[in-house]
């Protein structure tokens, strides 16, 4: 069970991967990725309890100075998020789907939590600042009715989190969409 996840944005790839080292030295954590982004920066997202995640975030950041960009620790995190940010598809068969776009990585981790806690759904695809300018979008599945619930969790988190870009609902998507998505 996965207690709390730490994601550290950085402006530098090479300070970002050197903050990544140090925060793997510094706590019990466990790197899920840590990967350059669009435009030119870098992400790391760690998972463990929460005093050794924050003890890792707090090292990250000291480590990147001015690279430092933005950080989040969120405790109790659904493991639904770990596995959509590792890109494991959800088992589940896809009925209506709801996306949500932010302008920041932080964001999408927080909406997709408060999304998979509002309501019965489920991450189909997760992506995180790599050829998106930056940006980062998640798509969920499940029944029309929760995908509205887990929007509209996903836009209200967005308010003290994240910079929401854009959300829609297809209720009933096309099997080639589905195809793509799955």
């Amino acid at each position: 069970m996965i207690r709390a996840i730490g994601v550290l944005e950085s402006s530098g790839i090479a300070k970002g991967i050197q903050a990544c080292d140090e925060m793997l030295k510094t706590g019990a954590v466990t790197v899920v990725l840590s990967n350059s982004t669009c435009p030119g920066k870098h992400m790391t997202v760690v998972t463990g309890n929460v005093s050794d995640v924050e003890a890792s975030m707090a090292m990250g950041q000291e480590i990147l100075g001015h690279y430092y960009v933005d950080h989040l620790v969120l405790a109790n995190v659904e493991e639904g998020v770990v596995h959509g940010l590792m890109g494991i598809p959800s088992p589940r068969e896809i009925e209506a789907i709801g996306i949500l776009e932010y302008f920041s990585m932080t964001g999408a981790v927080y909406g997709a939590d408060a999304a998979l806690k509002a309501a019965d759904v489920d991450i189909v695809q997760m992506k995180m600042g790599f050829a998106l300018g930056g940006k980062s979008y998640l798509v969920l599945t499940g029944k029309v009715g929760a995908i509205k619930s887990a929007i509209q969790a996903g836009l209200m988190v967005s308010k003290e989190h994240g910079l929401i870009f854009d959300s829609t609902i297809i209720p009933s998507p096309h099997e080639d969409l589905i195809r793509q998505l799955g």
